[in-house]
């Protein structure tokens, strides 16, 4: 046990140095084809704060089919920047110990939409990508009023740490105003924390226990296969944010 805790913490402090730059990001985009080029920003960078950042922090722009954005509202929760649906939202980096959240972010189709189903996409960026030793969550906060078929209200989704492309299929909605449509949260969560609830416990330690040596559920180290490395990061982080 005292090897896998070295190595472990020789693992953390790789971690934490790959987070010192604190630049990277998530996309998120209307539509599976919309992770590329037109997709918003979710994430970290050196000139980041928590607040408003001109260069960093910018409003979407209309497009035909659909839209997928922050929106924030001057005043609140400490924001000073103009009240609008923000496509980027970069922001200072997270201690590997801490979580941080992106809400609202609102998804919804434009009238010009016609299919019945839209999809919300989730992807890391293939460069500036998060570590693999953070877990990020999407939480579904609300639906919008009269829409069956969707997820349950508090449905909450890992997204991936690898690269892949997360794809949500939801019933199509078309409000006049974007904060009628689907409301979500996107959080990045402690290291260890495979649940999403900011505390490194047994309910983790069970989780990769049953990743252990079949699935990469419980990988912290990026290379595909949860084993005696990752069960370290864990151990190493047990207890944290845990009161």
């Amino acid at each position: 046990m005292r090897a896998i805790v070295s190595s472990a913490l020789a693992l953390l402090c790789l971690a934490q140095a790959a987070l010192a730059s604190d630049y990277w990001f998530y996309r998120y985009a209307f539509g599976p084809e919309g992770c590329g080029c037109n997709a918003g920003h979710l994430g970290a960078h050196p000139a980041g704060t928590d607040d408003y950042d001109p260069a960093l922090d910018f409003p979407f722009f209309s497009q035909e089919e659909g839209y997928a954005a922050v929106y924030h509202e001057q005043g609140v929760n400490g924001w000073t920047g103009p009240t609008d649906f923000y496509r980027h939202d970069l922001r200072s980096g997270v201690p590997i110990d801490q979580s941080k959240t992106w809400e609202p972010v609102y998804v919804w189709a434009s009238d010009f939409f016609e299919p019945e189903t839209m999809i919300f996409g989730m992807q890391p960026h293939p460069n500036l990508h998060p570590s693999t030793s953070r877990r990020w969550f999407l939480t579904l906060e609300a639906v919008p009023q009269g829409v069956l078929n969707a997820p349950a209200v508090g449905t909450r989704w890992m997204l991936p740490s690898n690269y892949d492309l997360f794809l949500l299929e939801l019933p199509t909605v078309r409000p006049a105003d974007g904060r009628d449509g689907y409301r979500f949260s996107v959080k990045i969560a402690p290291v260890g924390d495979l649940t999403g609830d900011d505390c490194v416990d047994q309910a983790d330690l069970g989780q990769l226990l049953a990743a252990y040596g079949v699935s990469a559920n419980g990988d912290f180290t990026g290379d595909g296969i949860t084993d005696q490395a990752d069960l370290g990061i864990l151990l190493s982080a047990y207890g944290n944010g845990c009161e």
